[in-house]
């Protein structure tokens, strides 16, 4: 799955990673806030499933909640989004 993620990365200057759970409560209108924005502002995202498939993921970037946002430019990790944020810090975080 880092290989996957890698190649995303490298083909997408400016792009989202997105890390999140069905049984997370908080994931989906975040999701659906962060999704929003990023269509509006032309940003890829790279959704995936926490779980065991992603664990080397998780512990390369420290994520420890859910759901997490991890935010790439120029291949390098700019800034995350944890958990529930407001639409004006989402907007600011993202230019």
């Amino acid at each position: 799955m880092i290989e996957k993620l890698n190649e995303f990365i490298k083909k997408h200057p400016f792009c989202i990673v997105q890390i999140s759970a069905d049984w997370c409560a908080h994931c989906e209108p975040m999701e659906k806030l962060i999704g929003n924005i990023a269509n509006q502002k032309n940003i890829p995202i790279l959704k995936l499933e926490a779980g065991e498939e992603i664990r080397d993921i998780v512990n390369q970037y420290y994520v420890a909640s859910l759901p997490t946002f991890l935010i790439f430019r120029e291949g390098h990790l700019e800034n995350r989004i944890v958990g529930t944020q407001s639409q004006d810090k989402i907007k600011h975080l993202l230019g």
